[in-house]
């Protein structure tokens, strides 16, 4: 954890002499002061602050700088895991959607089964209706022949008596 610490240190431009620290804390607090920082870090502490200023106390640094540095390092921390956080998905978000998903996927399945049979129903009406159509036009065909036939047969009987 402390060589954590002193490469943090190191890449944030600061060394473990304690003259040489005052001028480099200056430009990290104008960069990482603002009021949506500030509020950040009041919300979500996830870093063990007391912890950290005592590591950093014990590596060289004054009391006032090594808190500094603990505030802008946890408020790092912070910003990061918040833009991490608006990229990435939490479990528990994705299986909810997952599960809106699969409920929407159901819906759409038992409304197109309902669409699928109420067509089916309707087309097995309009076969039914041309059935019967076709079965009535039958009859009346079958009786036109059997007119016409038996208006042959009196022609011909007429005909021979």
């Amino acid at each position: 954890m402390q060589m954590a610490l002193l490469r943090a240190a190191a890449a944030a431009g600061l060394h473990s002499h304690a003259s040489s620290i005052g001028p480099c804390l200056l430009p990290l607090l104008r960069r990482f002061a603002s009021g949506a920082t500030n509020d950040a870090v009041e919300r979500a502490i996830i870093v063990d602050t007391l912890a950290q200023a005592k590591k950093l106390e014990s590596l060289g640094l004054s009391r006032e700088q090594a808190e500094e540095l603990t505030r802008h390092m946890t408020e790092q921390i912070i910003l990061d895991r918040l833009r991490l956080s608006e990229k990435f998905t939490a479990k528990v978000e994705l299986k909810e959607a997952m599960l809106e998903q699969d409920a929407r996927i159901n819906s759409f399945k038992a409304e197109l089964i309902q669409k699928q049979d109420m067509h089916l129903a309707t087309l097995q009406k309009d076969l039914d209706r041309q059935s019967n159509y076709l079965d009535k036009m039958r009859s009346e065909v079958r009786h036109e022949i059997d007119k016409l036939t038996a208006s042959q047969r009196l022609d011909l009987n007429l005909e021979k008596g």
